[in-house]
């Protein structure tokens, strides 16, 4: 399973009840930070989120909104005695913006920083150990910008302890088995897989899409993704709008939802000229139906 926290559901103007970007990614207890507006900290706090428990954080593009809350993460890390190593993928330049801050106040964290600049113009694994895969998706965008695909890996079937006893089956053999061979016995008969094992575990996917136009493609990563975090700044009625400033509409995100065949949908990044979201569900849901609006301190799952 893999929940999302929405930490900002805002753009670039935060309201009360509004923050910007952050989303808290939470796959098999391994936590990761996608985006970090002002205020992001805060948010983690109030939600009861410990901060420290964060190794891999993913800043889409360098718009104020999608990074400035980083650098008091950082120092409130520090502060907290973090020793632990911290990876931070981004595009270009913001490894700069990080350490020119640190110069000119004086500030040096008490553990390993690692910068990690991201080629926004092809898609790649940024990230991933045993369990997980963190794909970049290229976005059109004013600037730079890519999404984050999450992506946990296959696991192996189960083999039954019965039948290992049964066949007496030897401890080179079951790696095999785990991953779908039949098995050949002493007396050269041949197990079929299926009777040897259960069904792995099922694997999830969650995907995050920043700001961006209407993509017109569907990049491999999104594909049949099981829970889609898709900005939607504006209504329909503002698709001039946001043509002009390179977003999405609820109408568009929801095309794409239905296009790129994923399981549910939650529309985010909401201009602050909008107080009320039952409009962002009532235009996306003639287009794809299980949808949802994020709102700060909600947690999404792919259950």
């Amino acid at each position: 399973m893999i929940s999302i926290l929405i930490l900002g559901s805002g753009s670039a103007t935060p309201k009360v009840n509004r923050n910007p970007a952050g989303v808290l990614v939470n796959s098999n207890n391994s936590y990761f930070l996608v985006d970090c507006g002002e205020g992001t900290q805060l948010q983690l706090r109030r939600y009861k989120q410990s901060l420290q428990r964060i190794h891999q954080i993913f800043i889409s593009h360098l718009h104020a909104d999608h990074f400035l809350g980083l650098f008091g993460l950082l120092s409130t890390q520090s502060l907290l005695g973090r020793e632990k190593a911290l990876d931070v993928f981004a595009p270009k330049g913001l490894q700069e913006i990080i350490e020119v801050q640190m110069k000119i106040t004086k500030t040096y964290w008490g553990f390993p920083l690692n910068f990690h600049d991201i080629d926004c113009k092809k898609e790649a694994v940024l990230w991933q150990d045993e369990e997980m895969e963190v794909h970049s998706i290229p976005l059109n965008h004013k600037i730079d910008c890519v999404g984050f695909s999450f992506r946990q890996k296959t696991k192996p079937r189960n083999i039954l302890q019965s039948k290992i006893e049964f066949y007496k089956i030897p401890v080179f053999a079951r790696r095999a088995i785990k991953n779908g061979a039949d098995f050949t016995d002493e007396n050269g008969r041949v197990i079929p897989n299926k009777e040897l094992t259960t069904a792995a575990p099922r694997v999830f996917s969650f995907t995050y899409i920043s700001d961006t136009r209407v993509l017109k493609e569907v990049p491999v990563a999104v594909l049949g993704t099981d829970l889609l975090y898709h900005e939607a700044t504006f209504l329909s009625d503002m698709i001039e709008r946001a043509k002009a400033t390179h977003h999405c509409t609820a109408q568009q995100a929801a095309q794409f939802a239905a296009l790129a065949e994923v399981k549910k949908l939650v529309l985010g990044h909401f201009s602050a000229r909008y107080d009320e979201l039952d409009e962002f569900i009532a235009e996306a849901k003639p287009y794809f139906a299980n949808v949802d609006v994020a709102q700060d301190g909600q947690w999404f799952s792919t259950e």
